[in-house]
């Protein structure tokens, strides 16, 4: 566990490309087993890399990569939609398991990488225009434009 690293990312490559949440030094002090590491961003996995290994006196282990699939959102005290936090005023909601189906619909539609898991909260506003077919028409519209645009 000496010197491991925590990344959020959309891709599962080896080494990570994504966000660096923690990035252990090598050498003492070592780190404790249970840690509870804090890093705000949103991602479709969260990477354990470990490319040091470890060597414990009698026993060396290898290096090791491990990975954990969303629909775990890293950042619970923030809305999925905005990203802003849940704290701000808004009126937030809590989704059951049909709005998360909706929603989770409603980003393979708009090509997003947002999952929902029954009992998360989001602001109630976010999630009402999210879904809503007129703004999913027009931020497809909107998509659109930026890609033949960019295109030309």
């Amino acid at each position: 566990m000496d010197g491991f690293k925590l990344y959020v990312t959309n891709t599962s490559t080896i080494p990570p490309d994504g966000y660096p949440c923690y990035n252990d030094m090598i050498g003492p002090p070592y780190p404790d087993i249970t840690q509870t590491i804090p890093c705000n961003q949103f991602g479709k996995y969260v990477i354990y890399y470990d490319a040091q290994g470890s060597d414990e006196g009698s026993q060396i282990y290898q290096p090791v990569v491990g990975y954990v699939t969303l629909p775990l959102m890293v950042m619970m005290d923030a809305c999925v939609f905005c990203r802003v936090s849940l704290t701000n005023g808004e009126e937030i909601t809590q989704l059951r398991e049909k709005g998360c189906n909706t929603v989770n619909r409603t980003s393979q539609t708009r090509n997003d990488t947002i999952v929902t898991t029954p009992g998360q909260k989001v602001h109630q506003k976010c999630r009402r225009d999210y879904i809503n077919a007129n703004s999913i028409k027009k931020d497809m519209r909107e998509k659109d434009v930026s890609i033949t645009g960019a295109n030309s």
